[in-house]
């Protein structure tokens, strides 16, 4: 469940030794520093160049950076970066009015962020704002509500991991204000979470205490006496079908609400991307079935016309190709799984991944 947790004993050595004049650089420097329009670029928090105005895609870049590009990976700049430390930052995600993004990092503090982006200069616009402490940021992703959920609040949802080493979900306001626990402390564990497109549901990566994983969607009900959203019930998506045997992941609404995609490996190890049904998820079917390409950490478009989604191959799989050793970043698909163009794969950003559309 860590994507992040990649460094070498080499590199945390090195981390180690450069500790100190970290924080002193952060003693001089606050994690919070200012992004705006006006800076010059030097500061490790802010985007040097052009910026990307009314940006599209938010994601990650290796280098510990989070980038915005328009929807076709034109005008790619970087919105927050920190080049010292290895995936500071992770699961960055555009808020539902638009006039910022969430992310989890490890500086001044493991915590939940938001932070306001200026869609007129494409910059990060002030400070980021720690909204809520966390255990664990390599598994928090927070996403907050497309609109009010059931108590008629717009809600962050976030997962943290407990002293039991399971982790459970969490809500707060986008302020960060009032924060509860959603799912109980009962040796499951539940990631990854997305929204229904209605903010009366929420989809998990769940995991029971034997360490069995499933797709799940919680049903959100509000308790009338504590004032406060509770978890109603649980359908597993996964229980049946041919992704009753597969490893799934990432799971994502498409816009409509009536499907989930996940991505889901077999014997070969490579993801395809699949699209379950909500109604009747047995019927879940294999949308990219391509041999020896992984696709996976897919997005829909927001008019879902479209998938933006994680791509690798050991070598360029597009007519003309130059056989490359790896071929890897973000591409576009068709929603039906099918290729934009000629080649199998648009690839539109190199080495991106956890990437977000608005």
């Amino acid at each position: 469940m860590n994507l992040f947790n990649l460094r070498s004993s080499s590199k945390l050595l090195f981390i180690s030794m450069f500790s100190i004049l970290l924080i002193g650089i952060w003693a001089i420097t606050p994690a919070t520093a200012h992004c705006g329009g006006n800076h010059t670029g030097n500061h490790p928090h802010c985007s040097g160049g052009g910026g990307t105005p009314n940006a599209e895609i938010i994601y990650l870049k290796p280098s510990s950076s989070i980038m915005v590009a328009n929807a076709d990976g034109s005008n790619q700049s970087t919105a927050l970066s920190d080049s010292s430390i290895s995936y500071i930052f992770t699961h960055p995600s555009w808020t539902s009015d638009g006039n910022g993004f969430l992310f989890a990092a490890d500086f001044a503090g493991a915590g939940i962020y938001f932070q306001a982006f200026n869609n007129t200069t494409g910059f990060a616009d002030g400070d980021p704002q720690l909204l809520t402490t966390v255990t664990e940021t390599n598994l928090a992703a927070p996403k907050m509500s497309p609109g009010p959920s059931v108590d008629g609040n717009v809600k962050i949802v976030f997962a943290d991991q407990q002293g039991n080493g399971t982790s459970d979900l969490f809500l707060m306001n986008s302020d960060g204000s009032n924060v509860t626990r959603l799912t109980p402390l009962d040796g499951a564990s539940d990631v990854s979470p997305r929204w229904s497109p209605y903010s009366d549901q929420i989809v998990v990566l769940a995991y029971d205490s034997a360490s069995n994983q499933s797709i799940q969607v919680i049903d959100l009900v509000l308790n009338s006496g504590t004032g406060q959203i509770e978890e109603g019930g649980r359908t597993n998506l996964t229980v049946a079908g041919v992704l009753s045997t597969l490893y799934v992941h990432s799971p994502v609404w498409s816009p409509d609400g009536g499907s989930v995609m996940v991505s889901a490996a077999d014997s070969s190890n490579f993801d395809d991307l699949y699209l379950i049904p909500v109604a009747n998820p047995a019927l879940a079917t294999n949308i990219t079935n391509t041999s020896n390409i992984d696709e996976k950490d897919a997005i829909f478009s927001p008019d879902g016309t479209q998938i933006l989604h994680r791509v690798y191959s050991p070598s360029d799989p597009c007519p003309g190709g130059k056989g490359k050793k790896s071929f890897h970043g973000l591409a576009l698909r068709n929603a039906d799984g099918s290729p934009i163009g000629s080649c199998e794969i648009e690839r539109i950003i190199s080495s991106g991944f956890s990437p977000d559309w608005r």
